[in-house]
Order: structure tokens, then sequence, then C-alpha cells
């Protein structure tokens, strides 16, 4: 193929060392961003785990995420979000949600800030993903208004109103 272009091994070893390297920024970034209480929950399951490997202590946030996996119904918009360059992306739409139903929000969309109602929004640029999450999350029936970059670069505020959301996988 005329269009294939050999790299050197220098070129080779810095895009590998360039890889590594970002991915060891971004384990510790999470490092640095780890609460009181996620210190305190890996260390009461590691001395559980010496006693009885059975036995796991949850969080409060950590329960409630057993809860929604267990049950497969929450309460929110249904968007699986995740953390990409310090932006929080939507990934994917669960079908029959309302953020699928109301048809703005596109996977690949950046959400920059979160307001419940006509509260003032709340910036999450570089927040924890399950702080954002708790702030999208509100009980069926409120607003929640999210301020999104799209994919072409527009910056618009999309309304959705929560609802049960049934995760299909859970069961």
């Amino acid at each position: 193929d005329s269009t294939y272009v050999v790299k050197s091994m220098k070129e080779l070893e810095k895009e590998a060392r360039d890889k590594v390297l970002k991915s060891n920024e971004e384990w510790f970034e999470r490092l640095r961003q780890m609460e009181r209480i996620d210190r305190f929950s890996i260390y009461v399951n590691t001395f559980t785990g010496l006693f009885d490997p059975h036995t796991e202590y949850y969080a409060p946030k950590s329960k409630e995420d057993f809860d929604i996996h267990m049950s497969g119904k929450l309460e929110g918009i249904g968007a699986t979000l995740r953390v990409k360059d310090g932006n929080i992306t939507v990934e994917n739409l669960v079908p029959g949600s309302p953020s699928w139903k109301q048809g703005e929000l596109k996977p690949g969309d950046i959400i920059l800030k979160v307001a419940q109602g006509e509260a003032e929004p709340v910036n999450i640029v570089g927040m924890r993903l399950d702080k954002a999450v708790q702030l999208i999350r509100g009980k069926k029936g409120t607003e929640v208004r999210l301020t999104v970059k799209k994919v072409d670069a527009r910056i618009v505020v999309i309304k959705i109103i929560r609802d049960v959301v049934v995760i299909e996988e859970s069961f």
C-alpha cells in the first residue's frame, strides 16, 4: 500500500511512552479525586476480607448503585456517561428512556453544566463522574437542564423530564 508510512523505532517508542504517560496521569487524577468515604470503604473492605471474603462494606453511594443494578430501575434521564479527557461524555442512551424519547441528547455530546429546573447551572467539567451522575439523577417528574456541547461544537441547553428508567441488561 503506497499510503502506508513506516514509522521508525523512535517514533513508535515515543507514541508508546505518550500513551503510558497519559494513562498514568488519568490514574493519578482519579486517585486525587478520591474522598474520605472512598478511602474508608477500601480500608474496611480490606479488613473484612481478611476474616470473611464474603462480607463487603458498601458506602451509601455504592449501596445505591448496587440497588439500582439489582432492581434494574432508576429515576433519571437514561444516559450512560463516561469521562473522556476530563469531560463527561454521553456514551449511549437507554432505549425508551426520557433522553431517548426527547431526542436532542446524542452519544458523543459533552455535558458542561447541569441545572435542576430553573436553578443556576453547576459546572461539571473536571468533576468526578459519580458526583455528576448524582446531579443528573433525580425524582420522577422533575426537570433537569443540561448545557451540552454537541459534536459539531454548538452549545445548547437541553431540558429533560426525569422518569423511571428500566435497564434491560439487568434482567
